[in-house]
């Protein structure tokens, strides 16, 4: 029963005399007590509490607590009635049925087919062994939705809650100072129970937003936090300080998200079951928009579903032209601000919003702020597109070197006398230094000459990579730059590379690669060199991927500058 004036029926009556200000007397049997639950007064009788803990079917252990507690004249009967309302009862068994969380996935989250896989397998896994006779021992697991900002984590879980007939709860991990605050706070519940009392469901599901976020703020605690939801003996005996009883939280379904798992530690991804949605296609946005973020937004502003229609050209417009991103949240956010204004012109015509074309678009979402695409046709020497991840997901940009009299040096912006450029210079340094270093290593291999890399100091400017662990993928583009120099030979325009360096010209296997592709796609990339090792990474891209760009696996450095100089 939800909190307010819901609670006040169920557990008392409301108490009109006292104000904010009231002190609450000694409390034990034949007492009244006064408190203030969800902004509401109320008045808790002691004795009426314990009628109310004689009907509830509690566990006896908890009941036998709470008559304690009552007897107590130090304790807050408002925390022993909103203990007796937790949901003590577990749910009507049913037979799980899958079938709707697969439809949910892939009809209202257009969900990749490997990350729909994982989501059904972990929800039958969980399912099977909450419904076991036996109580098995071993640790339990929890479901990891990553992907960038705005690809609809939440939304997700959200979907995977009604499909299962479930409730859902947010938990925000950003709002937590600390993560003892999942279990307890002073005053209220700690995170973890409040969202059961809310859910008043002992199944629900409840997601942990950010969990990398939280891991960069807490450090070793988020760990700590992670082995704590996994232990089935610790998650069987809950005690939040607030309600003073064990609860069991063996079944729910607690689903974690974050942007990237390389950024926890290996010991917390043991614990996970990921599923990556690392974003959309651009005809996946178009049809995003059309069956759920437009209906969402007139919806959502008081209007018809028929108020006010886009043609087909106007958003793949606002998709190309004023957005470049992985998900669709700020593409939400546009076609919201279309239909504002949208409504306030059709306000001013007599209500009649009509349809938004291509052309209305510069008055109704203003300039376009995404630069027109590089005519891909210009051969240049030195430059490069590179494939990086940040927080909007995969991400295009050019590596370029230039070239200016000097002793051998190779410069980065952002280190030493040069203005900052490069937000990731540390970590940047150290792979050019790896991949000068194998250039230098196989000078005539490469066909470069030594004094190429003797009289002439290189000025090189990178991509910043936000993913953890993934400075590096920059390497291969940067020894394409300056082969490309040295050789003074054009690199392929519609190619791009990602991948790191060995010292010995070996490339390395890079991460994030369903995400870089994705930005390669959007870019208009016709040709992608990536590492070997990732090549079986391939196979849970769209269909639509493979047919628009060629990837051509390379193990050697030598192999890619065969095929991205002209």
């Amino acid at each position: 029963m939800a909190l307010g004036s819901g609670f006040v029926a169920y557990f008392g009556r409301s108490c009109f005399a006292c104000s904010v200000s009231h002190r609450r007397p000694a409390v034990g049997p034949g007492y009244d007590s006064c408190a203030r639950v969800a902004g509401v007064e109320i008045t808790v009788d002691s004795a009426d509490l314990r009628t109310r803990l004689t009907e509830a079917d509690l566990p006896d252990e908890a009941a036998e607590a709470l008559s304690a507690r009552l007897d107590d004249s130090r304790a807050n009967p408002t925390s022993v009635a909103r203990a007796i309302g937790l949901p003590w009862t577990p749910g009507q068994a049913r037979p799980l049925a899958t079938a709707p969380v697969q439809n949910a996935l892939e009809s209202e989250h257009l969900a990749p087919p490997h990350a729909v896989a994982a989501v059904v397998e972990h929800v039958t896994a969980q399912d099977a062994r909450a419904s076991a006779a036996r109580t098995s021992h071993a640790p339990l697991r929890l479901l990891c939705l990553h992907g960038p900002n705005g690809v609809g984590k939440t939304a997700v879980a959200r979907s995977i809650a009604r499909a299962l007939d479930r409730p859902c709860e947010v938990i925000d991990l950003a709002q937590l100072a600390t993560a003892e605050e999942v279990w307890r706070r002073d005053g209220q519940p700690g995170a973890l129970m409040g969202a059961v009392e809310r859910a008043q469901s002992a199944d629900a599901v409840v997601v942990l937003a950010g969990i990398d976020r939280a891991a960069e703020r807490w450090g070793a605690q988020a760990s700590t936090l992670l082995a704590r939801l996994t232990d089935p003996h610790r998650r069987a005996n809950v005690v939040d300080p607030f309600f003073g009883v064990s609860f069991d939280l063996s079944r729910l379904l607690l689903v974690v998200t974050c942007r990237w798992t390389q950024s926890l530690a290996t010991d917390d991804l043991s614990r996970l079951d990921c599923a990556e949605f690392p974003g959309f296609l651009i005809d996946q946005k178009a049809q995003l928009a059309r069956q759920t973020l437009i209906p969402a937004a007139l919806a959502d502003h008081g209007l018809a579903p028929d108020a006010l229609t886009f043609d087909g050209n106007a958003i793949l417009v606002l998709i190309r032209s004023y957005t470049d991103e992985a998900g669709v949240a700020h593409f939400d956010e546009l076609l919201r601000r279309v239909v504002r204004r949208s409504l306030v012109a059709g306000t001013l015509r007599g209500g009649d919003q009509g349809v938004v074309a291509s052309e209305d678009l510069f008055d109704l979402a203003g300039r376009p702020p995404v630069p027109e695409r590089p005519d891909r046709r210009a051969q240049r020497r030195g430059q490069t597109a590179a494939l990086v991840v940040d927080e909007r997901g995969g991400r295009h940009g050019d590596v370029m070197a230039v070239l200016m009299p000097g002793l051998g040096h190779a410069l980065v912006p952002g280190l030493g006398r040069i203005s900052m450029l490069d937000s990731n210079g540390a970590n940047v340094s150290a792979e050019l230094a790896v991949v000068t270093a194998a250039i230098r290593s196989r000078l005539s291999d490469l066909d470069v000459s030594a004094r190429f890399m003797q009289e002439f100091d290189m000025q090189v400017h990178v991509p910043a990579s936000r993913l953890a662990g993934d400075s590096g993928s920059i390497g291969l583009a940067v020894s394409i730059a300056i082969v490309s120099l040295g050789r003074d030979r054009p690199v392929d325009p519609e190619l791009a590379a990602t991948g790191s360096l060995s010292v010995n010209g070996r490339v390395e296997p890079t991460s994030g690669v369903a995400a870089k592709m994705l930005a390669a796609h959007r870019a208009g990339v016709r040709r992608v060199l990536l590492p070997r090792g990732n090549e079986r990474d391939l196979d849970d891209l769209p269909p639509r991927i493979h047919d628009d760009i060629t990837f051509i696996p390379v193990d050697d450095i030598a192999q890619a500058l065969h095929v991205a100089l002209r």
